[in-house]
C-alpha cells in the first residue's frame, strides 16, 4: 500500500531530511491557518459592503471606537480591506514557500538517494559488473529516483491541499453555526 511504501521511504531519509520534512508539515498547518483567516477575514467585509447597517455586530468596530471615539462606516471598511489585504498577501507568501520548500527538500532528498544508490552499485565487487549491463542498471536507477522524487513532492502537495481544505471546510462550518 502507499503508506507502507512512504514508511520504506522513510527508512532511507536521514534525520536532517526528516528533521525538514516535519518542518515542512508545521509550514503547511500555518498555510492552513492562514488560509482559514483570509476567507474569514471577508466576511465582515463583505457584510459590512452589503449592509452598512451591521456595523453595531462587527466587532471590531467595538475594538476601534473603544481607541477613537469617532469612526465612520469609511474608516471600518477602509481597516478591514487591509485587513483581508494583508491576510491575502500574508498566506499567498507561505504558500509559494511551502512549494518552494517541498521542491527543494525532495531535489535534495533524491539527490542523496542518488549518491547512496550509486555508491552502493561502485561498492559491487568487480565479477557482478562483468556479469550485469551497466547502462541497464543506471538507467533504472536513474528513473526510479525520479519516480521517488515526484512522488515526494506530490505527496506533500496533496497532504497540503487536504489539510488546508479540512480548515477552510471546518472553520467556515464554525463560522456559520
Amino acid at each position: 500500500s502507499t503508506l507502507q511504501a512512504i514508511l520504506i521511504l522513510l527508512k532511507y531519509i536521514n534525520k536532517k531530511r526528516r528533521f525538514q520534512l516535519l518542518l515542512i508539515l508545521i509550514l503547511i498547518i500555518i498555510s492552513a491557518g492562514c488560509e482559514l483567516f483570509s476567507v474569514a477575514s471577508i466576511i465582515p467585509l463583505l457584510s459590512l459592503i452589503i449592509d452598512p447597517n451591521l456595523i453595531q455586530d462587527i466587532y471590531i468596530s467595538d475594538f476601534i471606537s473603544f481607541f477613537y471615539s469617532d469612526v465612520s462606516l469609511n474608516t471600518i471598511t477602509t481597516l478591514l480591506a487591509i485587513i483581508f489585504g494583508i491576510a491575502v498577501v500574508t498566506s499567498t507568501i507561505i504558500r509559494l514557500l511551502n512549494l518552494w520548500l517541498n521542491n527543494y527538500i525532495s531535489s535534495i532528498i533524491v539527490n542523496e538517494m542518488s549518491v547512496n544508490c550509486y555508491s552502493n552499485i561502485l561498492s559491487q565487487p568487480y565479477e557482478f559488473f562483468l556479469r550485469s549491463n551497466d547502462s541497464n542498471i543506471i538507467a533504472s536507477i536513474t528513473s526510479k529516483i525520479d519516480i521517488v522524487g515526484v512522488l515526494i513532492n506530490y505527496l506533500f502537495q496533496l497532504i497540503g491541499s487536504i489539510v488546508i481544505s479540512i480548515s477552510l471546510i471546518v472553520g467556515l462550518f464554525l463560522l456559520s453555526w
